[in-house]
């Protein structure tokens, strides 16, 4: 089949891209994506000894250029030359394919190209394009024919790529020392370059990115054994691979799959059962699709087989329950036909005797597949678990099991202990024999080669590179969202609810032992069939799970549950068992209990109140959190109604009077407006108390009310050190800064997060002046970035470090030795305590924070050794290569390290390089209130 010039052919992607773009200069099919791990890579890799790396998405990395080549020689691949790349980008920029050019562009990673340069000490330079990689007895080179080719000089330099490539070579043709202030980063015309710079060694060259100036880059001296984490492999292809399912499979899959969700999948307080009518009336289009295509789909190892299959179990379960609710038999005997069919396994797995063995084998099981070296798969919910999440894991291990008896799956609960009421709803067998995170036995096997994790109740995990699937009802994150493995996503009440549905869509129907167990984790995480919780799907699902469960007093049983969750004095378990961090700067945990308070608000446990509020100062030292919120609730004797709620509002001893203040103000006005004038509020010194509400006022309505007012009196940082408030965040463009910009004459930019950028060292100086401000010197850097160390303040730790921003040091390197802090600066004078400092030379080189002289900000050390650049610790170094230079505090795309950048000029500007600013003292803002059109408006007023 002809290709047209420039399409793009593939299936889609969640990026809305399509896998391969057709170049017809090149005749060749060009990945829109990187290379991602599949069975395909990985036998590869292991016929060849490549060991592979991947990331959270999946992507290959960590690959150097002779490994990066052997894989794509062993795929039947091939990777894009300089030549080559700059005649797809061309076409690519003639057909208007702006998707396309983005991925040859990205800033999400960067990619090996084709060509090895070698320069001699004369400065010659040969280039050797799609050589052949030979083994030696000094490890792997590249030969084949070379040519001497004219590489600009610069070190480094810029280049537009427009008419400005050299057509045999593909080098750009000229270069510019300096970019012009102002030139637009997201135009796509700029482009950094880096020539080969090491004699009497093979340099490869790759497509980059770089942070500071937010352009990409043609970098042509990375070390032909080079592996860097974000450095990955484009593969070309002559023809594209046959697909493993076939186009009509694909095509037929999809399309039911879209009226799956379509007509099922609900947001949660949606009641619509008419929709789920229309696709219970066409189930003969899910039986004829299975009937036709199931057993290549389920036996199938594709990824796109995994992922069809998955919801193909979605259907058969939503239809069966679908069935039992209408007492259709003729429908459940045609369901048990198809799914025993495509899982014959399953026969009789409904039993309660079968999941207590699988259960009780855990350890065995997870022992012998250590010494068989077999698959390993934990099937893993949330941290802080709760019944949901552990009945979900549980449930969705046994299921897995079944249909793949060869590998060895072993539900986890991330936590040291079992809850106690997941221990009450499990019983004493299931909950003895249940595996934790803090087992030995789990932490021996979770650094092996062998194992994989599968997501339940949650999509983000430390595991994610390793993660095989995720079933979830909880809002996607990005890096979930663009993983190559089956999900099952939808909004539902409970995770348990899904689980249950792709249970009975293999053709297991629990028996009433196992369906109690999903009918209480059902219970639980919808609130006792909460309104707000509830779809459609969840009380067909849960309708039946009572039935089959044979539970007969439904609120008895939650209420017996809900007891067990909540009759517990212990502190600590209250206080870690539903706490959240989300916004950074302060904690919050609610801990719910019973007895806690009298009609008139009097403690009846006044010892575990106390504890609490020592847990949360406990917690804001060991954060350096501004604030802990411990709200309890105090449920009445039915385990639903709440009595009374306090809300103890811990600050940190640096926090402000007047932003304690604000807090109890805000609390009090959040507190009327949802529970309503006449609820009873009280305001304590240690917070505030409110009461006759019925219900509890939920952290989700809280929490966003008060993270901007949070944010906004605690946007600078204390150093004590240097008894200095630094900005958190980096300066942002707002009226009071453009109007003194525009008086100064300084021509202002932003960048889309609003941060001013562009602007160089001379203006920044002036514009933060003006505001009142100063800039941290090189060594107060040092010195600041060390206290959020020791007082471990997360938040300030990673902002110093910035990986898309960048920021100016206010420190003049002059003459390559003398360092003027905080200068005075009059036309190209720079005057202040002029010091002679040892500046050790290096382009570049490494360092470690450890190694730094605190009085100067100077290294007192560089390294070189190439295995350093593994090390997580180590910082990039540059020394200045001007008479007059800036330090800087910089990011490495490539690397994925912070720089000590001193080869930044006076006059230099960048699009991501920005201002952090320091004050002596701060003044806080004014907060206002207004309920207005059926909201609370809180507002917000710099002063």
């Amino acid at each position: 089949m002809k290709e047209r010039a420039g399409s793009r052919v593939g299936k889609e992607t969640d990026r809305g891209q399509v896998e391969y773009f057709y170049s017809e200069r090149l005749k060749k099919y060009v990945a829109t994506g990187f290379l991602k791990v599949d069975e395909r890579v990985t036998a590869v890799a292991d016929q060849l000894g490549v060991k592979l790396d991947w990331d959270d998405e999946g992507r290959v990395c960590n690959v150097s250029y002779i490994d990066s080549r052997r894989l794509a020689d062993g795929l039947g691949s091939s990777m894009l030359s300089p030549r080559e790349f700059w005649e797809v980008y061309e076409e690519v920029k003639m057909n208007g394919d702006e998707l396309m050019l983005e991925a040859l562009s990205t800033d999400s990673a960067t990619e090996w190209l084709d060509v090895v340069f070698e320069r001699d000490g004369q400065g010659g330079v040969r280039m050797l394009a799609h050589g052949r990689i030979v083994s030696g007895p000094d490890g792997f080179s590249v030969e084949g024919e070379k040519i001497m080719i004219d590489q600009p000089a610069a070190r480094p330099g810029w280049f537009n790529p427009d008419g400005n490539i050299d057509k045999s070579t593909g080098m750009p043709i000229e270069v510019e020392a300096k970019r012009e202030k102002g030139t637009p980063s997201w135009s796509q015309t700029t482009w950094k370059y880096w020539p080969s710079f090491y004699p009497d060694q093979q340099m490869a060259g790759i497509r980059g990115y770089v942070t500071s100036s937010g352009t990409p880059s043609l970098d042509l001296g990375i070390p032909i054994d080079a592996r860097l984490p974000v450095l990955m492999i484009r593969e070309c292809r002559g023809q594209l691979l046959e697909p493993e399912l076939s186009r009509e499979i694909v095509q037929a899959g999809e399309k039911l799959i879209d009226d799956y969700l379509q007509t099922t999948v609900e947001t949660p307080g949606v009641r619509n059962p008419d929709e789920h009518n229309k696709f219970y009336d066409d189930r003969s289009r899910v039986f004829g699709f299975a009937r036709k295509f199931g057993e290549e789909v389920i036996r199938s190892r594709a990824k796109e087989a995994r992922k069809i299959g998955e919801k193909l179990v979605d259907m058969l379960g939503i239809l069966r329950f679908e069935a039992m609710r209408r007492g259709d038999e003729g429908t459940g005997e045609t369901l048990d036909e198809i799914a025993l069919g495509l899982f014959p396994e399953a026969r009789g797995k409904g039993r309660y005797e079968s999941l207590v063995e699988f259960v009780g084998s855990s350890y065995q099981r997870l022992q012998r597949a250590v010494d068989e070296n077999r698959a390993i798969v934990f099937v893993m919910g949330h941290k802080n678990p709760d019944t949901d999440t552990v009945i979900s894991c549980l449930f969705e291990a046994y299921r897995n099991s079944v249909i793949n008896p060869g590998v060895c799956y072993v539900p986890v609960v991330q936590a040291e202990r079992m809850p106690d009421e997941i221990k009450r709803l499990l019983g004493k067998t299931l909950s003895r024999a249940f595996m934790v995170t803090a087992d030995p036995v789990y932490k021996q096997a979770e650094g092996l080669g062998q194992t994989r994790w599968a997501l339940v109740d949650h999509n983000r995990s430390e595991k994610q590179k390793f993660v095989l699937s995720i079933v979830d009802h909880h809002i996607l994150s990005g890096v979930a969202r663009r993983q190559d493995v089956p999900k099952t996503w939808e909004m539902v009440g409970s995770c348990s609810a899904q689980i249950a549905q792709k249970l009975f869509g293999i053709g297991i129907v629990p028996d009433s032992a196992m369906s109690r167990l999903l009918h209480g984790a059902t219970l639980m995480d919808t609130e006792n069939r909460g309104p707000k919780k509830m779809t459609y799907r969840d009380i067909l699902i849960m309708d039946t799970l009572k039935g089959i469960s044979r539970v007969s007093d439904e609120e008895g049983f939650y209420q017996d549950l809900m007891s067990q969750l909540l009759n517990t004095n212990d502190a600590r378990r209250l206080f870690e068992r539903d706490y959240k961090e989300d916004w950074g700067i302060f904690g919050f945990a609610v801990a719910k209990v019973k007895g806690a308070f009298d009609e008139s608000g009097v403690e009846l446990k006044p010892g575990l109140m106390g504890q609490l509020v020592e847990l949360a100062h406990e917690n804001n030292r060991a954060k350096n959190l501004c604030m802990t919120i411990v709200k309890v609730v105090d449920y009445e004797g039915n385990n639903e109604s709440v009595g009374r709620e306090r809300m103890y509002l811990v600050f940190n001893d640096f926090a402000s009077p007047e932003f304690r203040e604000v807090i109890f103000e805000c609390m009090e006005k959040i507190i009327r407006f949802q529970l309503g004038e006449n609820v009873g509020f009280a305001r304590l010194d240690s917070g505030v108390e409110f009461w006759g509400a019925g219900d509890q006022l939920s952290r989700k309505v809280t929490a966003p009310e008060i993270e901007p007012v949070v944010a906004a009196f605690n946007e600078f940082y204390y150093s004590g050190d240097l008894n200095l408030f630094a900005k958190r965040e980096f300066l942002e463009l707002d009226e009071e800064v453009a109007r003194e910009a525009k008086e100064l004459g300084i021509k202002i930019y932003q960048d889309k997060e609003g941060r001013v950028c562009n602007v160089t060292y001379k203006e920044a100086k002036r514009l933060v002046e003006r505001l009142g401000y100063k800039m941290l010197s090189l060594s107060e850097y040092w010195r600041i970035l060390g206290e959020a160390h020791n007082v471990n303040d997360v938040q300030m730790q990673r902002h110093l470090v910035s990986p898309g921003f960048v920021e100016f040091l206010d420190t003049i390197i002059v003459d390559y030795r003398s360092v003027v802090d905080h200068p005075e600066i009059s036309g190209e004078e720079y005057t202040g305590d002029l010091r002679q400092v040892d500046i050790p030379e290096a382009l570049p080189a490494l360092i470690y924070q450890s190694d730094i002289d605190p009085k100067t900000g100077f290294p007192i050390r560089t390294y070189v050794a190439q295995e350093k650049y593994a090390d997580p610790e180590t910082w990039r170094y540059w020394s200045p290569d001007a008479p007059v230079a800036v330090a800087t505090r910089g990011y490495i795309f490539l690397l994925e390290k912070a720089a000590l950048d001193l080869k930044i000029h006076p006059d230099d500007a960048l699009p991501n390089l920005g201002i952090r600013v320091v004050a002596e003292r701060v003044t806080y803002p004014r907060v206002e209130f207004e309920e207005k059109k059926g909201k609370l408006e809180i507002r917000i007023v710099k002063v």
